[in-house]
């Protein structure tokens, strides 16, 4: 019986130790992992996030739709031209803003590496909002992506560290912090709309409409091509460019000197998924012909 107990004695301070091993071996992996951060990450693209210029989680938010957390299931190379890299992310909360999708694909640069397949992050997101990427296309707020363990908050980035504070460095301190705070914006806001029934409504929430031909189309990726115009006729704004290059639905299958009216943003892109770009072989032309004539 007293060798039963000795023995027992002896596997159980082995477990222990062990588990200590084990315990001290994680912490010193991922204090490593810490340590090899960088100190900054490169900013989003400032065409498509205005808020890339931050200095403080009070700046993310204030450019931030929604923040939730959620799991990285896949990355991969990006086929969106000079974004990096594709995220899709399974959304385990939405702690604050409005996020109506269970999965996201978000195109960012990893973050120095620190953005991993399976894990969880808190994520301070933006809707892309742009009619070439599908409608769960988000980014990321400037370095507004927290990695979350044992429920507090480490910056992708050491810079990110700094933004933080003793009200919001975990998970749950971040989630009352939040509360407190009213939210703007609602998914509804500043989206592309699918489609107008009517070319008169397109026409009102259009910064520019124009008839152009076309002089140069290259292949962007599988929803855009890089299109070159020559103005025939303004009917309205002057969001149009020659001398610039624009990303209109490849879909179209736009040839140098064919003719389109457009309807686009001010920034030139569509004002719609569908029906913006207007050919001679579309049901809408014969419309668009006659209310563009009284302009």
């Amino acid at each position: 019986m007293k060798k039963l107990t000795i023995l027992a004695c002896i596997i159980l301070i082995i477990v222990v130790n062990v588990f200590i091993l084990f315990s001290a071996e994680n912490h010193n992996t991922f204090q490593n992992m810490l340590d090899n951060r960088p100190e900054s990450v490169n900013p989003p693209n400032a065409m498509i996030i205005p808020g890339y210029e931050t200095e403080s989680v009070d700046d993310i938010i204030a450019y931030s739709h929604a923040v939730a957390v959620a799991k990285v299931e896949k990355i991969e190379e990006d086929s969106y031209d000079g974004i990096g890299y594709e995220l899709k992310l399974a959304v385990d909360e939405v702690i604050w803003g409005e996020c109506p999708y269970s999965e996201l694909i978000l195109f960012e640069n990893l973050y120095g590496g620190h953005i991993k397949e399976g894990e969880e992050y808190l994520l301070f997101l933006r809707a892309l909002n742009v009619y070439a990427y599908p409608e769960n296309s988000y980014n990321i707020v400037g370095n507004g992506a927290y990695i979350i363990e044992d429920n507090t908050l480490y910056g992708t980035s050491k810079e990110a560290d700094n933004w933080i504070s003793d009200q919001n460095n975990t998970l749950d301190k971040m989630k009352d912090y939040l509360s407190k705070i009213p939210v703007a914006y609602t998914s509804n806001d500043n989206s592309i709309a699918d489609s107008y029934d009517e070319v008169s409504a397109m026409y009102e929430v259009s910064d520019s409409v124009a008839k152009v031909k076309i002089t140069s189309v290259f292949e962007e990726n599988a929803i855009v091509d890089v299109i070159g115009i020559e103005i025939i006729e303004n009917y309205k704004g002057s969001a149009l460019s020659e001398e610039v290059k624009y990303l209109w639905p490849s879909e179209k299958n736009m040839a140098v000197e064919e003719e389109y009216f457009v309807f686009v943003d001010a920034d030139g892109l569509p004002v719609a998924r569908e029906g913006a770009i207007i050919g001679a072989n579309d049901s809408n032309f014969n419309e668009a012909k006659e209310f563009l004539a009284n302009k």
